[in-house]
């Protein structure tokens, strides 16, 4: 994969014009034209460990990056599922964005701060908190959930409750992605699940071999609101990202890095 520096990243999508949030991956960025498209819900799929944090806390970032260099200059509100909000590797990050733009006399602690980390500690008590915010958004331009599965985890009631409070969760963020022209991520977790190969089949049998398939939670509730969704994954050594959006009937098929300063 061919290396670009920061400022070359940044220079391609301020050339564009276009006002969405850089992830500073070139090729992402190509694919959703510009970076994650405002006023629409994206989201992030992966297996643990495989750098879906490590992509939102970089667009908590950038999504702060003046204007003039390809930014929105705004802020963003970030849920964090796990209560172990990793600030240090959001300050090498933001270190990497001013070390990059030293004309522009970025600032760390300043990045840091217009980075507003939420803990809610359920989906229920999540979806009280993004009912609350709705008079704190006028200089919000992203609402990170990490994730959605780990506060539907921790939430001690039924079912119904939670499957309730979900689907309230996804129509309130759908709401403020419109009316404030905001970019929503919401990150996602795959789990497999057995279906019968002949389950489709005319000549149904029952005995038939069980196949393993990858599915992401909520699929149902999430499928008429998600327009964007960035599947992260690994074979062998090498990172890669399948891009699928409503607009683009091709998936985008992407390397990609975690490196010392970043989502690359």
């Amino acid at each position: 994969m061919k290396t670009k520096t920061l400022k070359e990243v940044v220079e391609e999508v301020k050339e564009k014009k276009i006002r969405n949030i850089p992830t500073f991956n070139q090729q992402i960025d190509q694919f959703l034209n510009g970076g994650i498209p405002l006023g629409e819900i994206t989201q992030i799929v992966g297996f643990p460990g495989i750098g879906k944090s490590q992509l939102c806390m970089q667009i908590a970032c950038n999504v702060q990056l003046p204007e003039e260099i390809g930014g929105l200059n705004s802020e963003c509100i970030y849920y964090d599922s796990y209560s172990q909000f990793c600030s240090f590797r959001v300050q090498k990050m933001a270190e990497c964005i001013c070390a990059s733009y030293p004309e522009y006399k970025l600032n760390v602690k300043e990045i840091l701060k217009k980075i507003h980390v939420y803990q809610p500690h359920d989906i229920i008590s999540l979806c009280s908190s993004l009912l609350s915010i709705n008079n704190k958004l006028n200089k919000i331009k992203l609402i990170i959930i990490d994730s959605i599965p780990t506060f539907y985890k921790k939430t001690i009631c039924n079912d119904t409750i939670r499957l309730a409070a979900l689907h309230r969760i996804i129509q309130i963020v759908s709401i403020y992605s419109n009316k404030f022209y905001l970019s929503v991520v919401i990150v996602n977790h795959l789990t497999t699940k057995k279906i019968n190969s002949n389950y489709t089949s005319i000549d149904y049998i029952q005995s038939a071999p069980f196949l393993t398939y990858f599915i992401r939670n909520g699929g149902v509730i999430f499928s008429s609101y998600i327009k964007n969704s960035i599947f992260l994954y690994q074979i062998e050594s090498k990172y890669q990202a399948i891009i699928q959006t409503k607009s683009n009937l091709q998936n985008g098929n992407i390397p990609f890095e975690i490196t010392e300063d970043g989502f690359r």
